[in-house]
């Protein structure tokens, strides 16, 4: 929930500041206001942690050893990052990207595709931390064949779950969209905005599964379900962008697909070596 919290603390914060900021000062000065206070307040939110909610502080490994353990998550960290900005680098570099209208509607459009993946992410987390809490129990008393069996259930089922929701709360919002859309609204490219609702959507479910397996000490099947999403997006996405710089979306969409259908594939694979897995992650 804090983690939410935060997140969308930032968001609303950057819209609060980005918007009067436009209207007073102009479109670029009122994007970059507004994407620096969304930062700050990001960064604010997370000292907390460690000041008001007194984190107590760990004794880590040497410094060399603590560069090779988290290398892994780095990478894997820096690929979603990669990923998720992806569409908008093949946007600004697009044809028809001839000034700020241009970017308001494609940023803006991105922008309004995002807030499910931010609300369910609370959801996730809870997700990986039952799964252990789960795993521990069933260690204790089950034999291997029947942990592997109740952890297949277990992944299945809260994959089902995550999906159902995350999927009814960005149909929710393509409906209220598009409401505002055939009200008038027309700061929103649909060509942008119904891909990239989708797109994060299987990017919400790619990432629970590819969460569920570090959870595990998997760190090469995440980190090349990732790899190969951002060569998908590469690939479909610069030369439609050449065309019209809208057709990032879609490709960012089918970028995710790939992704998504790896992470998933190689977490339901878990079933047949789960015990194992679960042991060496110690």
């Amino acid at each position: 929930a804090g983690a939410l919290l935060r997140s969308l603390g930032g968001l609303a914060a950057g819209l609060a500041v980005g918007i009067p900021a436009t209207l007073a000062l102009g479109d670029a000065l009122g994007i970059g206001v507004g994407y620096g206070a969304c930062i700050a307040t990001l960064v604010a939110g997370w000292l907390t942690v460690y000041t008001l909610e007194k984190v107590p502080p760990l004794t880590g490994p040497a410094p060399g050893l603590l560069v090779l353990e988290s290398a892994p998550y780095i990478v894997f960290g820096s690929a979603f990052g990669v990923m998720l900005l992806e569409p908008h680098l093949l946007g600004w570099f697009g044809a028809g990207m001839s000034g700020m209208p241009a970017l308001r509607t494609l940023e803006l459009s991105l922008l309004l595709a995002l807030p499910p993946l931010l609300l369910v992410s609370g959801m996730s987390d809870r997700i990986v931390r039952s799964f252990w809490a789960s795993a521990e129990r069933r260690q204790r008393f089950e034999g291997p064949a029947g942990f592997r069996r109740s952890t297949t259930f277990f992944v299945r089922r809260q994959l089902t779950h995550y999906t159902y929701v995350l999927a009814t709360m960005s149909a929710l919002l393509v409906v209220a969209v598009e409401g505002a859309v055939a009200l008038g609204f027309s700061s929103v490219s649909q060509l942008v905005f119904l891909p990239g609702v989708g797109a994060f959507l299987l990017i919400g479910v790619g990432q629970l599964g590819a969460m569920l397996m570090l959870g595990l000490g998997l760190l090469a099947q995440p980190v090349m379900a990732l790899l190969a999403g951002i060569a998908v997006v590469a690939a479909a996405g610069a030369p439609v962008a050449a065309f019209d710089f809208r057709l990032a979306a879609p490709a960012f969409l089918v970028g995710a697909a790939a992704f998504a259908a790896l992470s998933l594939r190689a977490c339901l694979r878990l079933r047949g070596e789960a015990d194992y897995d679960y042991a060496k992650a110690f």
